[in-house]
């Protein structure tokens, strides 16, 4: 059995990075465009990737990976309707996805 996973590198802000897992390729260069999980990755070019784990048996992730539900939820949680402060082109570009993704 093969799996790719994908990710999203982010900045830590102290020269630190680390890894973000996706769901999907779409969902990591979603990601990075609009810096999801930072205001800003400071990047000089996208970060984003993937990994192919091959087995003979089942292929088990035990840590989070983000999918689309779980980055709109993030959005909805931190909007405030007072300040309007939801990304609107991140929001969009995930609904966007969502809808792809139920066709």
């Amino acid at each position: 059995m093969r799996t790719k996973i994908w990710y999203s590198v982010q900045s830590g802000g102290d020269g630190s990075a680390y890894p973000i897992f996706m769901e999907s390729e779409e969902l990591a260069k979603i990601d990075q465009e609009f810096s999801l999980h930072t205001d800003s990755n400071d990047w000089a070019e996208s970060c984003e990737g993937c990994i192919t784990l091959e087995s003979d048996t089942d292929i088990k992730v035990c840590d989070g990976i983000e999918t689309v539900e779980s980055l709109i939820a993030e959005v909805d949680d931190n909007y405030d309707a007072d300040d309007d402060t939801r990304p609107t082109k991140r929001y969009n570009a995930l609904l966007a996805l969502r809808e792809k993704a139920k066709k």
